[in-house]
C-alpha cells in the first residue's frame, strides 16, 4: 500500500478537482473531415468523432447483428475504415480501432477557469 504525507493528498486531489486541461482533442483527417460533413481541419475529441461515426450506422440503417454488437459497413465506411467492399462484420467496439489513423497527436485544450476568474474580477 502507497503512504502519501497529506501535502501529497492535498496536491492530488487539487488535480482531480480542477484539472490542468479540460478537453483532449485531436485533428481530423480530411477524408473524415468529408465523412462527418465538417470543415477540413476541425478539432474534436475522439469520443465525439467516434459518437458521430455511431450515429452515421444507425441514421443509415446499417446491417446490426447479433444483440447489436456488430454492424455490416457499407462502401462509405468501408472506405473511411480502409477495408475492402466485402468487409465482414464489425464489432462496435472496434470503431475507434479503425478510425484512430484519422486522429492527429493530441492536443491538450488548458482549462481557463483562471482567466475566467480573473476576467469576472474586472
Amino acid at each position: 500500500m502507497i503512504h502519501l504525507s497529506e501535502q501529497d493528498k492535498g496536491i492530488l486531489v487539487k488535480i482531480y478537482n480542477d484539472p490542468p486541461y479540460k478537453m483532449i482533442e485531436v485533428i481530423l483527417s480530411d477524408e473524415l473531415c468529408d465523412f462527418l460533413e465538417v470543415p477540413h481541419g476541425t478539432r474534436m475529441g475522439e469520443v465525439d468523432a467516434t459518437t458521430n461515426v455511431i450515429g452515421y450506422i444507425w441514421d443509415n440503417d446499417l446491417p446490426i447483428t447479433n444483440g447489436f454488437k456488430f454492424f455490416t459497413p457499407d462502401e462509405k465506411l468501408s472506405k473511411l475504415f480502409g477495408l475492402s467492399n466485402d468487409a465482414q462484420d464489425i464489432p462496435y467496439y472496434d470503431i475507434q480501432k479503425h478510425i484512430s489513423h484519422h486522429f492527429s497527436d493530441p492536443i491538450y485544450v488548458p482549462n481557463d477557469t483562471e482567466s475566467e476568474n480573473s476576467d469576472s474580477d474586472s
